[in-house]
């Protein structure tokens, strides 16, 4: 559902700001 999907762009998001301050 909307849920499940804006959850795991979240997710996405947060891999990607861990990957910048790396």
């Amino acid at each position: 559902g909307v849920g499940e999907s804006r959850g795991r762009v979240r997710i996405w998001l947060t891999l990607m700001m861990s990957r910048v301050v790396f």
